[in-house]
């Protein structure tokens, strides 16, 4: 290699044509002759002239940090004629994995590093281009060209390897190198150790690019690590780069997709110091992706963003300069099972399960989407009071973990959208969340949840009916104190399990006197509820079965403060929000009472004493023969202090 490399080509590479003559500016121009003097003085390049088989490729400028300009060699048409290796190098994450608090750091760079690589003689014809009527040619490693990052890591390996025996903390990438260590005199000792090796074997440390007195803060690759807090994040001038670059496509309606896509990739490229940074570009890729397709590859090609892109864009403007990383998140300290079916969806943790059916709506997503919800719904149900913890959730499905890991994806619209729910809600309470791949056949629990669900508790009144009703009543509750996520009346609500969207869990748990409540509790446990309210001297709206002969009811008489609205038998009266079509078993004889009822005696008399008393004398026949007929006709139930006239709607 270091006599010369050979380029990798799959097949030789054969030009019809050359590029076509470049346009340049006047500063341009006079920029590109300064840097084809200093390319030429170093004998990176060589005028020479055309030959067979050789190959052109048009040159740019691009500015460096420090305000001069590298001159690159575009050879993208070439690039498609090399065999692309796949090879391992380190990385920003290498770095990270070893920084460990209040550990030492230096950064030793290496100048002109890839011109230090020659190329083949017979292969230098490839990497031609034209100047004002001269031809060039690299002799070495041009920046652009694909196979470089692999044969340079490859050709600095031994480097790497013989600091490591000697025991340094070392990582590099190309020409930038990272050492470490626990002290600042053995993080010294690399630093002095790394510039005597390279030093010796040919490469030239540049000074102003280094840092080479130990420190505990350093910038490497674009990104300040900062041993004493363990975060990552951008440098000031990356910052004001992305906000300003946001900013130009926010004030314009039309941009290239070249102009969207430098933005993405400001983006993407500063995901490592932006903790929440993959949450917010997806849509911005989705509009440049569909773009590219319709413009067939054309990439000056105008293009428009879509609203929620614009939010995106927003969100970077708003938040990158407060944005970092962590070095490291905290180990999980609760762990989910969560799993999902066509069915419904279940969850699991340290013995307490929840789980429900979904909405009609819902079961027609795909299952990677449903599997994502399952795990949303969970957390939401079996963490609702957590923050400040990292939660780690096991799905039997590949496509959700992935989705969760990456904080989001851009193959499927809908599960992005689910995944960013998922992010949203744990950041409002600061919890970190990773997904791990558990195989089906050890999530059994989370399975059943998902599967066998009962319906029984999911029946609600008609809503249509109940605030006809309420209007009647002229009452508004605002709490569902017996509810689910589907069949909830009102936006608050109790569930009698792990929830997703209730307020709390148990209804009989709650002090009732704090709201007025909205109660469509099981049949079975309406006396317990008529016990609680007296108890708690609360009041609210109960729908009960109009059944005489439950020894409940007479007890529901007395509570009442208003006369109560009789709903009478349908198939429509009772709806099941997960299966539309079905009617109740007893809909055909079921009459239900939406009561206003109090368990404060002060109301309850207030109320009774408007009854209507018993016209009849005293006298056991007289009082049979009137009430009868009155009882009978279902429109009206007796009181020791009256008759209750049933509302109808």
């Amino acid at each position: 290699m270091v006599t010369g490399t050979t380029i990798d080509f799959e097949h030789v590479p054969v030009q019809s044509r050359p590029p076509a003559i470049q346009t340049f500016s006047d500063p341009e121009v006079q920029i590109t002759e300064t840097e084809l003097s200093k390319l030429l003085s170093k004998g990176v390049i060589k005028k020479v002239e055309r030959e067979k088989c050789d190959f052109l490729s048009p040159i740019f400028l691009k500015a460096k940090k420090d305000g001069s300009y590298r001159l690159i060699l575009n050879l993208k048409a070439l690039n498609k004629n090399i065999t692309y290796q796949h090879f391992k190098m380190d990385t920003l994450l290498s770095v990270v994995k070893l920084m460990r608090p209040n550990c030492f750091m230096a950064t030793i760079d290496l100048k002109d590093a890839y011109y230090s690589v020659p190329v083949s003689e017979k292969h230098q014809k490839f990497l031609k281009f034209h100047w004002k009527g001269t031809y060039y040619k690299f002799t070495c490693f041009p920046n652009g060209l694909c196979f470089c990052p692999r044969k340079f890591t490859k050709l600095i390996k031994p480097i790497h390897s013989s600091l490591r025996l000697q025991g340094h903390l070392f990582a590099g990438y190309i020409d930038d190198n990272y050492n470490q260590g626990d002290t600042y005199q053995e993080c010294l000792t690399t630093v002095l150790e790394t510039v005597k090796l390279v030093t010796e074997l040919g490469f030239c440390v540049h000074p102003e690019k280094s840092c080479l007195i130990p420190s505990q803060e350093i910038i490497f690759l674009g990104n300040v690590l900062n041993s004493v807090t363990m975060t990552i994040t951008l440098t000031d001038e990356k910052k004001q780069k992305i906000v300003k670059a946001c900013k130009a496509l926010q004030r314009q309606q039309n941009h290239t997709i070249r102009e969207v896509s430098k933005v993405i990739g400001l983006m993407v490229s500063s995901f490592s110091a932006v903790m929440y940074g993959p949450l917010y570009y997806r849509q911005l890729e989705r509009d440049k992706s569909l773009a590219v397709k319709d413009h067939k590859g054309n990439y000056d090609a105008p293009m428009a963003l879509s609203p929620v892109a614009r939010i995106e864009l927003q969100w970077w403007v708003d938040n990158i300069d407060k944005a970092f990383n962590v070095i490291n998140h905290e180990p999980p300290s609760i762990t989910i099972n969560t799993d999902a079916s066509k069915i419904g969806w279940g969850g699991v943790l340290d013995g307490t399960t929840c789980g429900g059916h979904w909405s009609p709506q819902e079961s027609e997503e795909h299952i990677n989407c449903l599997e994502l919800r399952a795990a949303l719904f969970s957390i939401q149900s079996l963490t609702p009071d957590r923050s400040n913890t990292h939660i780690r959730l096991k799905i039997d499905n590949t496509t959700a973990v992935a989705a969760i890991n990456h904080m989001g994806t851009s193959h499927s619209i809908q599960c992005n959208n689910v995944a960013l729910d998922i992010w949203q809600w744990c950041i409002s309470k600061q919890i970190w969340v990773s997904a791990e791949h558990i195989p089906g056949k050890y999530n059994i629990v989370a399975d059943k949840e998902s599967r066998e669900i009962s319906t029984s508790n999911e029946w609600m009144l008609n809503p249509t009916l109940l605030h006809q009703a309420l209007d009647k009543l002229q009452v508004n509750p605002d709490i569902d104190m017996f509810a689910s996520r589907l069949n909830a009346q009102f936006p608050r609500y109790i569930a009698y399990r792990p929830d997703p969207g209730a307020q709390s869990i148990d209804a009989f748990s709650a002090q009732w006197n704090t709201f007025q409540g909205y109660y469509f509790p099981p049949f079975s446990v309406i006396s317990k509820v008529l016990q609680k309210l007296e108890q708690d001297k609360a009041t609210g709206v109960i729908v009960i079965p109009k059944w005489p002969t439950q020894m409940w009811y007479s007890m529901a008489m007395r509570m009442l403060i208003s006369c109560p609205v009789l709903l009478q038998h349908s198939a429509r009266l009772l709806l099941l929000p997960s299966h539309p079509q079905e009617t109740h078993p007893l809909h055909k004889k079921l009459d239900l009472l939406v009561c206003h009822l109090s368990g404060d005696s002060c109301k309850q008399v207030d109320f009774q004493q408007q009854l209507q008393t018993f016209s009849c004398v005293p006298g056991g026949m007289e009082l049979k023969n009137n009430t009868k007929p009155t009882l009978h006709s279902g429109k009206t139930t007796a009181t020791p202090k009256g008759l209750v006239q049933f509302q109808l709607l």
